[in-house]
């Protein structure tokens, strides 16, 4: 009867959740993204210099796990997606920005992209243009969205190895370099359980949205690392 009780607390509640009750649309990532978010907090206050390009980083990788949890925890409306995608969106753009932030053109180009995401998002022009595809069937929509994100995250890249580098003083060939690349592979790793749908361990409690999640979060350890480490 107890290894019932565990399982509906932690399988997926998609149809109907209900916080007050403990059933949770993915309680799995809702939790271990509250759980997360402390952990945040406390390399933010413990380990960081403060600096102005880490101050947004984290307060962006922070919003990003509040508004993960709030939309893994109830049924997705407009809202929620609009947040949800948009702080996706915002945190691949400022990951460049705590090496780069002392560049005359780092802070208004980070901006303006963000502003572009948000926009884009709430008019949702990613869904609008994939009605207007042909070759795009209704459940394959969300490759423009995978599609962009990639493409926002090469710039982002780009940006760290020609700009960040020169920053904090590294060779392109180094153990730097080898851990950038661990974990832009699992921030992919997240773009390829969404889009393959491929992700299922343990059926209704850890499917693709845990291992896309799962991924997106050793990426995120790595690259946290880095940032405080190279506090330029």
């Amino acid at each position: 009867m107890r290894s019932l009780q565990i399982y509906d607390l932690l399988r997926h509640h998609e149809e109907r959740p209900n916080v007050s009750e403990l059933r949770l649309r993915h309680p799995m990532i809702v939790t271990f993204h509250l759980a997360y978010i402390c952990l945040i907090g406390m390399v933010y206050t413990q380990f960081s210099t403060k600096t102005s390009g880490q101050n947004l980083y984290f307060m962006v990788m922070i919003g990003l796990y509040l508004s993960s949890a709030a939309y893994h925890t109830w049924r997705p409306n407009s809202t929620l997606r609009f947040i949800d995608q948009t702080m996706i969106g915002w945190y691949v753009h400022i990951l460049p920005y705590p090496l780069i932030y002392h560049e005359p053109w780092a802070l208004p180009l980070t901006l303006s992209l963000m502003a572009m995401t948000a926009i884009s998002k709430w008019y949702d022009w990613e869904g609008k243009l994939a009605n207007q595809i042909d070759w795009l069937i209704p459940e394959k929509h969300y490759l423009i969205g995978a599609t962009t994100f990639f493409l926002f995250g090469a710039l982002s890249f780009g940006l760290v190895i020609t700009y960040g580098f020169s920053a904090i003083n590294v060779e392109l060939v180094s153990i730097t370099t080898f851990w950038l690349l661990l974990a832009t592979v699992c921030f992919i790793g997240k773009l390829y359980f969404y889009t393959s749908r491929k992700g299922e361990l343990i059926k209704n409690v850890w499917e693709t949205p845990e291992s896309g999640h799962f991924s997106l979060a050793q990426g995120n350890n790595i690259y946290m690392i880095l940032v405080i480490l190279y506090a330029v």
